[in-house]
């Protein structure tokens, strides 16, 4: 499975004109047709929280509740799961934390190790910001593209 972090869904919604968009837009094209791809409840709502700047309520939710099938993803855990942050530990994203990592992308971390199988990878790109961090490979879209045949 290939988790999938925030900005890399950032970059297709809202920024067109970043260098990075055309290879974003190949791997998430990609991923749409592999049917491998997932992002976090936790990421999901961070780009919610980024366009919901330029979006009314009703636009927003409509957002949330088709972004699963508009990128071809699963989302974890299923958005109809109200008990997002029961179980996260304090302890456990101190743990996350002290590894030089922002709270964000601790909670991130502790969903995809929650839910991803071992197998997976993680795709950021921020990806220096993840390595050592998550157990995972973790790769930007441009090296996850480039190796698409050894995966």
């Amino acid at each position: 499975m290939i988790f999938i972090d925030s900005n890399v869904f950032e970059i297709d919604l809202r920024y067109m004109r970043d260098p990075a968009y055309r290879s974003n837009r190949r791997f998430l094209k990609r991923i749409a047709e592999r049917q491998d791809g997932a992002t976090t409840l936790v990421n999901l709502l961070e780009v919610a929280g980024i366009l919901s700047h330029n979006l009314s309520r009703s636009q927003l939710k409509e957002l949330i509740v088709h972004f699963p099938k508009r990128f071809g993803i699963q989302v974890f855990p299923p958005l109809g799961d109200a008990d997002l942050l029961a179980d996260v530990s304090a302890e456990r994203l101190v743990d996350i934390i002290s590894k030089k990592c922002s709270f964000g992308d601790a909670l991130v971390i502790d969903q995809v190790e929650r839910h991803a199988p071992r197998d997976s990878i993680f795709v950021t790109w921020d990806a220096r910001h993840f390595v050592d961090i998550v157990y995972l490979p973790v790769q930007t879209p441009s090296q996850f593209l480039k190796h698409k045949k050894a995966h």
